[in-house]
């Protein structure tokens, strides 16, 4: 067992209450049992989103239209290209689900990083994962803001469930 400390949130995730440092008594003594029994209300603040929905203009993603989140995991991020099992798969395979949601008037949004194959253009597809607007921010406003997320084993399906969307999980361990 690891863990990962986030970029954004660190403090108030990972150092509740001043702790310096992870603790497994800290982790108990917050009695997340209890806390798991009730929803999470998480969302982004005023400002923060107001910043990102001037990004999303420049995806040229309109704010008056729904769109999914696709996230297709490839090998770059951690540098594991020959890693055996589900973990890794090719964005080709999700080309039919792609063509199905823009057809039905949808958008689709790639997220991930720049080392997977970039898509073809198309209409009402961004590949966000090749822009230059990228951020830990954004990645966080497109899930949050999806009508449902498409993807495989990695951070962002994470992501998607503690914004409580509706989650397509393929390739799953």
């Amino acid at each position: 067992p690891y863990y990962v400390v986030p970029t954004i949130g660190r403090a108030a995730l990972c150092q509740p209450d001043g702790v310096a440092q992870f603790s497994w008594d800290h982790v108990e003594a917050m009695h997340w049992d209890e806390q798991f029994q009730k929803p999470l209300e998480v969302g982004l603040r005023p400002e923060k989103k107001r910043e990102c929905e001037r990004v999303r203009d420049l995806l040229g993603l309109p704010r008056d239209t729904w769109f999914v989140c696709l996230h297709v995991r490839e090998g770059g991020f951690r540098k594991d290209w020959t890693e055996e099992g589900p973990r890794n798969c090719s964005i080709v395979n999700y080309f039919a689900a792609i063509e199905a949601i823009t057809a039905a008037g949808g958008y689709v949004v790639r997220i991930g990083d720049s080392s997977m194959s970039p898509l073809p253009a198309s209409n009402k597809v961004i590949d966000y994962a090749h822009s230059p607007y990228k951020s830990e921010l954004m990645d966080l406003y497109l899930i949050s803001e999806c009508r449902f997320f498409i993807g495989t084993t990695s951070g962002p399906i994470e992501v998607a469930w503690l914004f409580q969307k509706r989650v397509v999980g393929t390739n799953l361990l």
